[in-house]
Order: structure tokens, then sequence, then C-alpha cells
């Protein structure tokens, strides 16, 4: 899924193994906010995402193009309308349990010593 990574509560994180190199291209107009280009170089593609400069720093745009493909496809989002007021009642996320359900708990993993 081309966006997977963006899904990660820390995407730096997830992403910053597998760049070889970026650069900045400078700022542009996208929907009528400044936004700053930064291209990445990767082993399997190669992308570049654009960064709102107001006080949210938010994407504005990713365009990421698979290298692995002779056709060199690629894929395009542009992201708008951002919303950081939450208005998700608590209650959507609580579950409609048939009755006569027992929770199971989680068994504990370990660290396996693993033989060879």
């Amino acid at each position: 899924m081309p966006l997977a990574d963006f899904l990660y509560s820390d995407p730096y994180k997830n992403l910053r193994g597998t760049i070889q190199y970026g650069f900045v291209t400078g700022e542009t107009q996208i929907n009528g906010r400044s936004c700053r280009g930064l291209a990445f170089v990767e082993k399997h593609i190669d992308w570049q995402i654009w960064i709102d400069t107001g006080p949210q720093l938010v994407p504005c745009k990713l365009v990421i193009t698979y290298k692995n493909n002779t056709s060199l496809p690629q894929f395009s989002a542009v992201f708008s309308d951002w919303d950081f007021s939450p208005r998700i009642a608590s209650s959507v996320f609580t579950p409609d349990v048939p009755p006569g359900t027992q929770k199971i708990s989680f068994a504990t993993a370990t660290a396996s010593t693993g033989s060879k």
C-alpha cells in the first residue's frame, strides 16, 4: 500500500533505514498553500513529498516512482482539508459484545535463546 509508511506514529523512524539520500527541491504552491519539497532515493523507489510551511507542518502532496518496473509507474496523492479537532465519540470504539462472551487473556511472549 503506497501510504502505509505514513500510518506509523513515527514515520521517520520507519523510513530512515531505507533512504539512500535525499535533498530539498524548493518551495512551490499546492492548492494555494506554500509547501517545501523534499526528494528521496531508495533502492526500489524514488519519492517526493511536499510539506506545508504554515503553522501545521502537514503533507501537501506525495509522489512515489517505482523503479523496479521498466515503465516507472507512479502513485500520486494530494492532501487537503486537514482537521485536527477530533469529533469521534469514544463510544464508537466500545465493542458490542454478544451476551455470554468471555474475555480471553493474551499469552505473554518470552525471548527464545534458540539453538543452532
